[in-house]
């Protein structure tokens, strides 16, 4: 292949493929942005205008935040497959601990030691995580 080569110009079909990604999201989205401020402002009282503000600020934070994530990703790629599949591991036992501390914490079965424990154990293997990624 010639390396002085340009790359094939996009297609209206590659706009569709491209976009058809994010349709699952959008549908998603809808009920925050359509259904949740008239439910806020009317079942709570939240005023539109506040809710509107709330919304405005996720988006922005989104957009900061998502290109950090890309480009932590990419320097996690980067390093190995393997620190990769420990992050997946480590964060799917985060999220399954926090799981079970939420669900715990509501019933009355369980002690506010236990909640610690598991708290404890949520920090240690974040602190790890983040000790592997440095």
């Amino acid at each position: 292949m010639n390396e002085n080569a340009s790359p094939a110009p996009w297609r209206a079909q590659d706009g569709w493929y491209y976009g058809l990604l994010g349709l699952p999201l959008a549908f998603c989205a809808l009920p925050l942005y359509v259904w949740m401020p008239n439910l806020y402002a009317s079942q709570w009282g939240v005023s539109l205008a506040a809710l509107g503000a709330l919304l405005l600020g996720v988006r922005l934070a989104d957009a900061v935040i998502d290109p950090l994530l890309g480009r932590w990703s990419d320097r996690l790629y980067a390093h190995s497959f393997q620190a990769v599949q420990r992050m997946a591991w480590g964060a799917a036992a985060v999220l399954a601990l926090g799981f079970a501390a939420t669900a715990l914490a509501e019933t009355a079965l369980i002690s506010d030691d236990a909640i610690k424990t598991i708290k404890s154990m949520i920090a240690e293997i974040d602190r790890r995580l983040t000790e592997q990624l440095n």
